[in-house]
């Protein structure tokens, strides 16, 4: 993928720094780079590699012609609209009647084996270290704002998850 530059060189030079010496713009170019790393693919179905539990590559199919492509990937963040479209995951995480994934306090009963005495974190699923944010989490508002919002807090959850990781039984 090709990098976007967002601002301006000349720009990007003319800009003022704040009181701690940062330029303004430092962010967006963060973002940008970033944003270079991130494919979007529309009418795909997905199937997903795991090594210990953990994304280890995903192969992405168009629906139109039947192509297939492989990714080795450790993140993946997709986007389902109103209808949760979650039988991709093969009741590996706890859903609601509708297939929505539960999450936070919604998970409960036997769906808690994985966190003996813990309980999982706001946003985070039947297994730990594994959020759901936006569309598809049960009980979610459905609008752009909240999911981007929902994002954000992931972010910050991911970071408490790793500090203290749940050890499950095996």
């Amino acid at each position: 993928m090709k990098a976007v530059n967002l601002i301006p060189a000349d720009a990007a030079r003319a800009s003022s720094r704040s009181a701690t010496g940062a330029a303004p713009f430092a962010l967006i170019g963060v973002l940008a780079a970033a944003l270079a790393m991130v494919a979007v693919w529309t009418l795909t179905e997905r199937s997903v590699e795991s090594k210990q539990r953990e994304l280890a590559a995903i192969t992405v199919e168009d629906t139109r012609t039947g192509d297939r492509s492989r990714h080795d990937a450790k993140a993946l963040f997709v986007f389902i609209g109103a209808s949760p479209h979650t039988e991709w995951l093969g009741g590996q995480l706890a859903t609601d009647r509708a297939g929505f994934l539960l999450t936070g306090r919604d998970v409960q009963g036997d769906d808690l084996a994985e966190y003996e005495d813990e309980r999982p974190l706001f946003l985070e699923t039947s297994r730990p270290g594994i959020f759901a944010v936006g569309d598809v989490h049960s009980g979610s508002i459905k609008r752009v704002a909240s999911a981007v919002g929902e994002g954000s807090m992931a972010v910050r959850l991911v970071h408490q998850r790793l500090a203290a990781p749940v050890h499950p039984a095996r």
